[in-house]
């Protein structure tokens, strides 16, 4: 049976395989921009839930593991596919948090997919998000079987899902990869995978696809003109969590706007070319204290030259 301390470990060993992989992933990271830093950020945002568990006692409690997760992925989601993921991550934990069993586990994933969904403005598919979909329908489908059937499912439907996107993203057929978040997403349930196979049988070969392995080497990644410069991302306090009203009032100043909040505290991402502007309307919703403006045409150029 599944234990948080297990729980825990998996999201530790997802960590440790984004690490291993993250220049790959920026290799051939192209949607929404060929910036180069889906697997830093990827690798940010689980850093902060691992920093958030290890900071606990050794011996965690679902409740502690849940509110870790959580917390870590607010506070530690960066870039686009950083805070996608992070909504995801939010979503599983609040579900999880009630049990440990299957059926729970299965509807843990489908809220984190919903959830994530839910944070985009304008949801396209071929992206990490149609992954998303695709493995919480995968997790429904084993709810009478075991986790680590289930997992192995979700590992197998997560890679064909990926390998699908480039039909569903003419950008990404046209570079010759997959996109990079969803991929970021397989290794992530390769982690929650080899923990748990770990767990049942101690002895295990877990296999990555080998149409998704060495792809930076065959892609055709072009630096195709980026219309807003600069990754824009904030955070404040605030006493009003109207995300609607915000989304409104900053989508002319650029596009890849998310807005997401929990417990008072909101954080904003953006592709614009007045971060400035973007910054002083966001501001005037609370109390700012972090800012982070990231300039992808340099970011481009030193991941693609």
């Amino acid at each position: 049976m599944l234990t948080a301390n297990v729980l825990a470990n998996m999201f530790r060993k997802s960590y440790e395989i984004i690490v291993d992989r993250t220049d790959y992933l920026n290799q051939i990271n192209v949607f929404p921009v060929a910036d180069g830093d889906t697997g830093l950020n990827i690798a940010a945002t689980l850093k902060s839930i691992v920093d958030e568990l290890d900071s606990r006692f050794d011996d965690l409690s679902l409740e502690q593991v849940c509110d870790g997760i959580s917390k870590g992925a607010f506070s530690g989601a960066r870039g686009n596919a950083g805070v996608i993921l992070s909504q995801f991550f939010v979503g599983f934990a609040k579900i999880i948090s009630t049990g440990l069993d299957l059926n729970t586990f299965s509807n843990a994933i489908s809220e984190g997919s919903k959830r994530a969904y839910k944070a985009v403005m304008d949801p396209k598919e071929g992206t990490i998000l149609s992954v998303m979909k695709a493995t919480s329908e995968a997790a429904k489908s084993k709810n009478d079987t075991n986790l680590k059937e289930m997992i192995e499912h979700c590992y197998e439907t997560s890679m064909q899902s990926t390998l699908e996107t480039p039909d569903q993203m003419s950008v990404l057929k046209k570079a010759k990869v997959v996109d990079s978040g969803a991929l970021g997403f397989v290794y992530i349930i390769q982690g929650w995978l080899f923990v748990i196979a770990e767990y049942f049988e101690k002895s295990i070969m877990i296999n990555m696809r080998d149409e998704l392995i060495n792809l930076a080497r065959v892609s055709n990644i072009s630096h195709a003109p980026i219309e807003y410069r600069y990754c824009t991302e904030a955070m404040l306090v605030t006493t009003e969590q109207n995300e609607n009203e915000l989304k409104t009032s900053l989508m002319e100043y650029g596009d890849s706007l998310l807005v997401i909040s929990d417990n008072g505290h909101l954080k904003l991402h953006i592709h614009t070319n007045e971060p400035k502007n973007v910054i002083t309307n966001f501001s005037r919703n609370g109390d700012l204290y972090s800012v982070k403006v990231d300039d992808m045409i340099s970011q481009s150029f030193t991941t693609h030259s």
